[in-house]
């Protein structure tokens, strides 16, 4: 009952949204993973533990005649998340190809010419979206973060340039328990990251003063807590291979030796910059 009441509501709304258009862009891909985050990737465990699927196209649909164009289709690769431009003549989406175990971002006209691609390897970008100001926005797993309570990556919002160049992340919750960018005055102030700036426009702001009251509480009553630690848990090499290569552990970590996995923040996050010892959370 309730799915039908949803329908009614939506139909409408959809109906006056394409009522100008003319076609549809729609992925079609295969689903893995049994967690809704696991999408792409694999497990820390087990690379051959993969979190995608094949059998991948990029379609576009005629709503006149009911006629499907495919625009790319790889039997062995997987399409996803795309976003038409403005003007209506691109179409940006992510496409892993047959092979590969990345996710890339590539460009291709509406009418299934010219398919370039826009950033590379060695990491997953996803859920591209066009700016108005020429750029593109999107999801990287250049964060080499891991969820922490499963074993698939997790991705960060990322920017660049409508041609791929100049990649650079606008900020990183990975971890938003323990963000600085949470503690900060402002987003801004903190690095930068223009998208949180106009949240708040002052420090003094009472709901922000009311938030980071909230936090500042939380984080004091976390700490407060005794929690169990498992200072001689023994991971396989190949796990701790995988944590020194996403830069969880440190490179010099023995692939043999003991991890406290509720520690690791405390031992293992602590970076020197420009003389000055940061704890870096992420």
């Amino acid at each position: 009952m309730r799915s039908r009441l949803w329908l009614a509501a939506f139909l409408p709304l959809f109906a006056v949204s394409v009522a100008a258009a003319e076609e549809v862009v729609f992925a079609v891909r295969q689903p893995k993973g049994p967690h809704w985050y696991e999408n792409f990737g694999h497990a820390v465990t087990d690379v051959n533990r993969t979190a995608y699927g094949a059998g991948g196209r990029l379609c576009k649909l005629d709503l006149q005649t009911g006629q499907v164009t495919v625009l790319v289709g790889d039997p062995a690769g997987a399409v996803r998340d795309p976003q038409v431009h403005y003007d209506g003549r691109k179409i940006l989406f992510s496409y892993r190809q047959g092979g590969s175990p990345y996710f890339r971002l590539y460009e291709i006209n509406a009418d299934g010419t010219d398919l370039r691609q826009l950033t590379g390897d060695p990491f997953d970008d996803l859920e591209p979206s066009y700016l108005p100001d020429g750029g593109i926005v999107f999801c990287s797993s250049r964060c080499n973060r891991f969820v922490p309570c499963w074993y698939v990556q997790v991705a960060t919002l990322h920017r660049c340039d409508a041609d791929g160049k100049n990649i650079r992340p606008l900020y990183n919750l990975s971890r938003p328990e323990k963000s600085l960018q949470l503690l900060a005055p402002l987003a801004r102030s903190a690095g930068g990251h223009a998208l949180c700036g106009d949240v708040f426009t002052s420090p003094d702001d009472p709901d922000y003063r009311a938030l980071l009251a909230g936090v500042e509480e939380t984080k004091a009553y976390l700490e407060s807590i005794t929690r169990f630690t498992m200072p001689n848990f023994r991971p396989e090499p190949e796990y701790v291979r995988e944590m020194k290569r996403y830069g969880i552990l440190p490179e010099n970590h023995r692939d043999g030796g003991p991890i406290d996995v509720y520690d690791t923040d405390r031992r293992y996050s602590t970076t020197t910059v420009a003389s000055s010892t940061i704890k870096v959370y992420l």
